[in-house]
């Protein structure tokens, strides 16, 4: 595993996947049940970032499985939020909304920054994709308030690019005084209420957002 993360550092996906790989074949030979949870984890995550929407789904799905037998909750709520990238990345919004839904409500059982941080990240998106741009706008100041400056190790969006842009479309579709107001309101919110937030009602029409 180790192997694999420097691999990843050196911004080498073939030789970590070849490590990952090798590490899940050594843990399901030794019946190693959190081991090969995090193999299959790391594979989905280098398989999302080569654009592998299948393996990463796959190698997420029974990751989940394997944590939820193993009791990692925290584990499982990361892959809930990973799970809604990949549908929202294939446009699959319905399937998105309903993993990060059940990522955030991990909430309640546990404080789990870094899978909140990347389930509020989708979530930002997707409101900014259904042109909820006010709700976006909050939701990114959150984002920028939670993750990226108290927390810069759990600032990874997504997809960094297609975050920007995101930002970028939101912005665009509100004036300046607007989008800082709501930024600053999402900036200002606690984790707790950054939930809450992210879990309305994704399906309103913009005109009945919040003012």
């Amino acid at each position: 595993m180790n192997l694999g993360e420097v691999a990843e550092g050196e911004h080498d996906d073939e030789m970590a996947r070849s490590y990952y790989e090798e590490m899940l074949a050594i843990a399901r030979a030794k019946g190693m049940k959190w081991a090969t949870a995090q193999a299959m984890f790391h594979i989905g995550n280098v398989a999302f970032r080569q654009h592998d929407y299948v393996t990463a789904e796959a190698m997420y799905r029974e990751s989940l499985a394997s944590n939820r037998e193993v009791g990692s909750l925290s584990d499982v709520a990361m892959l809930f939020s990973l799970l809604a990238r990949v549908d929202f990345s294939q446009g699959n919004d319905e399937g998105a909304a309903n993993f990060l839904k059940e990522s955030l409500r991990f909430s309640d059982k546990g404080a789990y920054i870094e899978a909140n941080c990347s389930a509020l990240e989708t979530s930002a998106a997707l409101a900014s994709a259904h042109g909820l741009v006010r709700h976006a706008a909050r939701l990114f100041g959150a984002v920028e308030g939670l993750c990226t400056s108290l927390n810069p190790q759990f600032a990874e969006p997504f997809e960094q690019e297609r975050y920007q842009q995101a930002i970028v479309t939101t912005r665009a579709q509100l004036d300046e005084a607007t989008f800082n107001a709501a930024w600053a309101e999402g900036r200002a919110l606690s984790l707790e209420q950054a939930i809450a937030l992210a879990l309305e009602d994704s399906d309103r029409e913009e005109g009945s957002e919040p003012s």
